[in-house]
């Protein structure tokens, strides 16, 4: 029986981060993005989906390989995430005061529409046959309501490129709303859910795919996935703290020297927040709530201490306590006003991430329902949780971003040693998605 293969790619900035897990996988199963028949995305996962619809087609003659596809896909949402970062700290002031957004596309636009990415004219009717790409957007005006592109309906033809993904893209406050719309976010920040029914009803002249013949791997970031992100965590357990003794340094020098060469930039990043944080007043008064000020300031912080005790533990040091821990209140037990929910300590906009994980995790958890082992979740979260990566991300330290999400998907893909693994203790494992690929997807 004949595979149909949806790879779905949720929004946010774990996007960073799962794109380098999918250089991984391709590296170790060559032929897997080829494979692929329907792509779908949103907010930043569209970014991605469509780039990879409109050039897969260069995989499939040979000019390049897949792991090259990849690698020109990761640098593509490099670039694009720079092309976000703000002017000036002027406009993170006129956001403040509700001026504006913080942002603008013409950049992102312009990048875009090169020709080695999407092209200018590009539309989704002129994307290869055989391919398939679906993104979620969200109508911003009455009646307001989900709005899915569909390459394979002939309604969005027309639909330049370019113009589905800054839709997809337009996180609200953050960028102006787009032609009526706004991020696929609003809409389903997994959108797998969405993949599969389009796959299932078919469309235009797309056949409906048989239930059975579904298979299906949805990318995203799950907070709570690795020992590491569990740092910064409510409630987080206790760290691992019987793990054996590695042979002696240096251990693992690719992910030693990663998290070395993340220390400069984290401390650049934290100089350029003080720095920011004195723009962000009104004479001597500060625009910023007291506590949402320290909280922005500690999570920086805390990034830097994490890095510091990982490459501690990898090297084999003593097990000290990762990080302070919170307060005995939790989330399960407290009456919280509004001012927790966005900074909680160490984990600013914690009510995004709780809102965030439990959506992606929810339809993570249908689509495994309907198709059992045929659907898999990948979506490893490091030092960086999703709200503390859009946090990054919005004041436009790019470089600390795609660094964090270049080193967790090292430290994901560690198989060996054992005692390793249950260090970083990444749910799932490289191993267990190595053979998921392996068994599901690549045969068929």
């Amino acid at each position: 029986m004949s595979s149909y293969r949806i790879l779905s790619l949720d929004g946010g900035a774990g996007a960073i981060t799962y794109i380098n897990c999918l250089v991984d996988l391709e590296r170790r199963s060559p032929g897997f993005v080829a494979a692929t028949d329907l792509f779908v995305g949103s907010s930043a996962g569209s970014f991605l989906a469509i780039y990879l619809a409109c050039n897969v087609a260069l995989v499939d003659a040979g000019r390049i390989s897949g792991v090259e596809l990849l690698e020109a896909c990761r640098s593509f949402l490099t670039a694009a995430a720079r092309a976000m970062v703000p002017a000036s700290p002027q406009a993170y002031v006129d956001m403040v005061l509700g001026k504006g957004p913080l942002s603008n596309y013409d950049k992102t636009q312009a990048l875009m529409q090169e020709e080695a990415n999407y092209g200018p004219t590009t539309t989704l009717g002129d994307l290869p046959p055989g391919r398939r790409v679906v993104v979620p957007a969200g109508r911003a005006g009455a009646p307001w309501g989900p709005r899915t592109y569909d390459s394979a309906d002939p309604a969005d033809a027309g639909e330049r490129l370019y113009d589905v993904a800054l839709r997809s893209g337009s996180f609200p406050i953050v960028f102006p709303i787009r032609d009526g719309q706004v991020d696929g976010a609003v809409n389903t920040n997994n959108p797998a859910m969405i993949g599969l029914v389009r796959a299932l009803a078919g469309r235009g002249k797309v056949a409906a795919v048989p239930h059975e013949e579904i298979v299906l791997i949805n990318l995203g970031a799950d907070d709570g996935s690795s020992n590491l992100s569990n740092l910064f965590m409510p409630e987080q357990p206790e760290p691992p703290r019987d793990l054996p003794a590695p042979p002696g340094p240096p251990v693992l020098p690719e992910v030693e020297d990663a998290l070395k060469a993340l220390g400069p930039v984290q401390r650049a990043a934290g100089e350029r927040l003080r720095l920011l944080l004195t723009e962000l007043h009104d004479g001597d008064r500060s625009l910023l709530n007291p506590t949402i000020r320290a909280g922005l300031d500690g999570t920086i912080g805390a990034l830097g201490v994490g890095l510091e005790l990982a490459v501690r533990q990898l090297r084999g040091g003593p097990p000290p306590a990762l990080l302070p821990s919170p307060p005995p209140s939790t989330p399960a037990s407290s009456e919280w006003g509004w001012l927790p929910w966005f900074a909680f300590p160490m984990n600013l906009l914690y009510l995004l991430q709780v809102m965030l994980n439990s959506e992606g995790r929810g339809v993570a958890q249908q689509c495994h329902e309907l198709l059992g082992d045929r659907a898999f979740r990948l979506a490893p979260v490091g030092l960086v949780p999703s709200n503390v990566g859009f946090l990054i991300d919005l004041l436009g330290m790019v470089d600390l971003l795609v660094g964090l999400g270049a080193l967790t998907a090292k430290q994901w893909a560690v198989e060996e040693p054992e005692w390793v693994r249950a260090l970083y203790n990444f749910q799932p494992c490289a191993a267990e998605s190595h053979a998921w690929i392996a068994e599901r997807w690549m045969k068929g």
